[in-house]
């Protein structure tokens, strides 16, 4: 594996999400709730994006590989506010838990799009990447529900 392509790709997507996350915990401690939404909605659009950037051919990412970020993290967006508003609705539709989740989905489209400004990320990048969601999933729904 390549590692000296890879740092910079995490480097990318750990940074922002781990500053925001902190800024969550810190200001907002007593609200747990807060950071979890926010870590979900980064690590499920994550996810999806890699894949997605995984499904984009080699020959013509440089002219579509941002198109497919914008297109993945509208429909994880559009994804967070059907299930906040049907399956996670459990007293009333809480805006902040929505704007949180919406939050950590545009972090991820963003630092997507920087690094799919460039070349393809390798398969191991790629890997990583959803690795790194699946963590801030799991951090999210740690922290929703305590």
């Amino acid at each position: 594996m390549n590692y000296k392509k890879l740092i910079p790709v995490l480097v990318v997507f750990i940074l922002p999400s781990l500053l925001v996350s902190l800024l969550f915990y810190i200001l907002l401690g007593h609200r747990r709730d807060y950071l979890g939404h926010y870590a979900a909605g980064f690590g499920g659009t994550l996810c999806a994006i890699s894949i997605a950037l995984a499904i984009v051919p080699a020959s013509g990412f440089d002219r579509s590989s941002s198109l497919a970020v914008v297109i993945c993290t509208v429909a994880c967006i559009a994804a967070g506010t059907l299930t906040e508003s049907t399956i996670f609705r459990l007293a009333k539709f809480d805006e902040v838990d929505y704007c949180n989740q919406n939050l950590g989905a545009v972090v991820a489209g963003l630092a997507a799009i920087h690094v799919a400004a460039r070349t393809k990320p390798t398969d191991g990048a790629l890997r990583s990447m959803i690795a790194t969601g699946a963590v801030f999933l799991v951090m999210g729904a740690y922290f929703a529900v305590t």
